[in-house]
């Protein structure tokens, strides 16, 4: 059975015609729940779809796969930015900083899905391993400390007479009500992460066999699936229509990292080029975040902003990547306690709001101007260099099994 490029293209347009279809009468009739479901399943039903395609032809495109290379130190310190800005997120709520929140750290997630599409690439470039091998690394680094850290989660709050705002899930804590959390991700309000992307990484082995242009094809697909789905309802209501919902926003950011993997060589002077205007693009669009009136209209959904925002921020990171070959210790530390900074410091935004908010109390000088200024970057960098000695203080405590606790 051959089946050419051309014929790949026309199948994948037509399924995300039919899928844009679809979505857009689910949407005019009021159907969430087939609407979010048509479009997850649409994004994952096009993985499968162009790796069978490929399969099935006669002379399939073989992955390119760059050289063997030493240790990526650019992407680990991609890494360290990218778990700063998702904890600046939350921390930029507590501290009365919500426009800081919405024009700069809201969606990063897409760095972080970026760097792992691109990690799993690379290190399948520079050794063989199966299916199961990945799975199983995936299931003991990943999955086991999520378990662990929800569940210590549930027990403290089944403690409490109250659970805490950020606690998403029912008070009842049945076994039912206790299941749901684990598998939505309710405990904490940035665990929604990992149920979402292991959806993700159970597709990789598959990814990993497409060829160049397939990938580029599945890519450029998903991308057109962020635009016409840009929707993130899973903060709002935690039930599985709102989590399909976040396939169509975010796949496209994992799907990048890997053709970017491949591509790097060919790509790396095209964005040398075109940073500071990647950059600037992405400062204006956190300004039409944060100011909405600004252009006088709302010319698209908020969340397709952010989306946009974000891929210009990762193309003016890429770009500066080449000035971070050698090893700098803070970066390095934070990219290694990257998921147990995520994991724990939700824990203590609300101490450090309660801080935060205490001492402009009781010193109203420095409630304003340059003074608030000084100390709204003064506790958010305290609360990261604190978050990282209390990851090394866990690290010490679990010993040589950290990393099936607390993920590192």
């Amino acid at each position: 059975m051959d089946i050419s490029l051309k014929g790949l293209g026309r199948a994948c347009a037509a399924a995300v015609l039919a899928i844009g279809l679809g979505g857009a009468v689910c949407w005019r009739t009021g159907g969430s729940c087939g609407r979010a479901a048509l479009a997850a399943g649409g994004t994952l039903a096009l993985f499968g779809g162009v790796w069978l395609v490929e399969r099935l032809g006669r002379s399939p495109e073989r992955p390119h796969h760059p050289p063997p290379q030493n240790f990526d130190w650019g992407i680990h310190a991609f890494r360290a930015f990218a778990i700063v800005c998702v904890m600046m997120a939350h921390v930029s709520g507590a501290i009365g900083r919500q426009g800081l929140h919405d024009a700069v750290f809201w969606g990063s997630t897409v760095f972080f899905l970026f760097i792992s599409g691109y990690l799993c690439q690379h290190i399948a470039s520079r050794r063989a391993q199966t299916a199961w091998d990945y799975w199983r690394k995936k299931a003991s680094n990943v999955l086991l400390p999520y378990l662990f850290c929800s569940a210590a989660t549930v027990a403290l709050m089944a403690c409490e007479s109250r659970p805490q705002w950020w606690f998403l899930a029912p008070e009842g804590f049945s076994a039912g009500e206790i299941a749901a959390t684990l598998l939505l991700g309710r405990a904490w309000i940035a665990y929604w992460y990992i149920p979402f992307v292991s959806l993700l990484f159970a597709v990789s082995p598959l990814l990993l066999r497409l060829g160049d242009r397939a990938l580029a094809v599945a890519t450029v697909s998903a991308g057109l699936l962020a635009v016409a789905f840009p929707e993130r309802g899973f903060l709002f209501s935690l039930d599985w229509p709102n989590v399909f919902h976040l396939y169509s926003w975010l796949t496209v950011s994992y799907l990048a990292g890997f053709l970017y993997c491949r591509k790097r060589t060919a790509l790396e002077p095209w964005l040398r080029r075109c940073a500071w205007p990647l950059f600037a693009f992405g400062c204006a669009i956190g300004l039409w975040i944060a100011y909405p009136g600004l252009l006088g209209l709302r010319l698209v959904e908020t969340p397709l902003a952010v989306n946009l925002q974000k891929w210009c921020f990762t193309g003016a990171l890429l770009a500066a990547l080449p000035f971070f070959r050698r090893r700098i210790a803070l970066l390095d530390a934070l990219a290694n306690a990257s998921f147990t900074l995520f994991f724990i410091h939700c824990a203590f935004i609300d101490t450090l709001g309660a801080w935060h908010r205490g001492l402009l109390e009781a010193l109203p000088l420095l409630q304003g101007g340059l003074q608030r200024v000084a100390v709204d970057a003064a506790f958010s960098a305290a609360f990261v260099l604190a978050m990282l000695g209390l990851a090394r203080l866990l690290k010490c405590a679990f010993g040589r099994h950290s990393r099936l606790f607390i993920g590192s």
